[in-house]
């Protein structure tokens, strides 16, 4: 990585702090893959496709993070279904 100057120094860690904030800002919403704030049958539409363009491989609904878009993630967001997640 490159040095950088103390004005850069100053300027990324304040972007960093700014994206913390950004990023704590919103809280989890565990099946919520389109992020319009509500678990619903959008979100499992979307599984669906998102599961049939990825092969089953990881996608962006692969809940569970376990590498594969499956029936696992399914069952995630179907218990999840319903929850509103408000900021």
């Amino acid at each position: 990585m490159p040095v950088l100057t103390p004005e850069q120094a100053a300027n990324f860690l304040e972007l960093s702090e700014q994206l913390a904030e950004i990023l704590t800002s919103q809280p989890p919403c565990i099946g919520d893959g389109n992020i319009d704030g509500v678990v619903d049958e959008l979100d499992q539409s979307d599984w669906q496709d998102f599961a049939d363009l990825s092969l089953g491989q990881s996608s962006w609904y692969d809940i569970n993070k376990d590498g594969a878009t499956n029936v696992q993630d399914l069952v995630i967001l179907s218990e999840n279904e319903g929850a509103i997640c408000e900021e």
